[in-house]
């Protein structure tokens, strides 16, 4: 079994319980990250990155008087990637105009988290050939480009396919979602997975997603966001 890659991480935010709370759940839920120090002072983070070079930053918005998005945009010469945490909703827009790779609202939901720290390998690794063009699950073989989307029913999955066609597997949609092209598909909502080929519009007012077959999705508040942002990012490389 290939042993997975280890990526170094700092954390940054002026209340020392988010950090401790933070390093919780990146020890259990992301065990591939590695995190080399945590920082209540931007300044001293912003010289340990410019001397380190960090694989990753989780960073508060709003330490005080000093901004987390600040700290960013100071750092474009950087390899380090950027996930922006905060508890307020509304920072989301700015937070995707700097060089943030992603949002996470605090409180921070694990599978939040995961979505975020999963974009980032995806980035940095070579897809894995398994989620290239078949979905294998069990006795089924499906082809990756034909789900339309996949529904959560309890520790059971719904995918809808192409031609009218259901299947029920006996996986969750985490799993699941480990299986398929990451630049393809998108956990919208909690009970909810789509594949960004069948979108046919987007309403962002109303956050709902209306696919090919004229079936509509609703996007969760909290996945917004950082949906409008990986559907952008993945239309520059189509």
């Amino acid at each position: 079994m290939k042993k997975k890659k280890k990526y170094s991480a700092i954390l940054i935010d002026d209340e020392k319980p988010a950090l401790e709370v933070l390093v919780y759940l990146i020890q259990k839920y992301c065990p591939q990250i590695v995190i080399g120090a945590t920082f209540q002072h931007p300044e001293k983070a912003q010289k340990y990155i410019a001397a380190h070079s960090p694989d990753l930053a989780f960073v508060d918005i709003r330490m005080g008087s000093t901004s987390g998005l600040e700290l960013i945009n100071n750092m474009k010469a950087t390899r380090t990637s950027f996930i922006v945490t905060t508890a307020y909703s509304e920072y989301a827009l700015e937070a995707w105009r700097t060089m943030a790779l992603s949002y996470l609202l605090k409180p921070v939901d694990p599978e939040d988290l995961l979505s975020a720290f999963k974009k980032f390998v995806a980035l940095n690794e070579p897809p894995n050939s398994i989620s290239s063009a078949r979905l294998n699950i069990g006795a089924e073989s499906i082809l990756s480009d034909s789900i339309l989307y996949i529904s959560a029913e309890g520790a059971y999955s719904r995918l809808f396919i192409e031609n009218k066609k259901e299947v029920i597997v006996s996986r969750n949609l985490k799993s699941i979602l480990e299986l398929l092209n990451s630049s393809k598909f998108f956990r919208i909502h909690r009970s909810q997975i789509i594949n960004l080929n069948h979108i046919l519009s987007v309403n962002e007012k109303k956050r709902i997603v209306t696919l090919k077959n004229k079936v509509e999705c609703e996007i969760s508040e909290r996945r917004l966001s950082e949906f409008l942002e990986f559907l952008k990012q993945q239309k520059k490389k189509w």
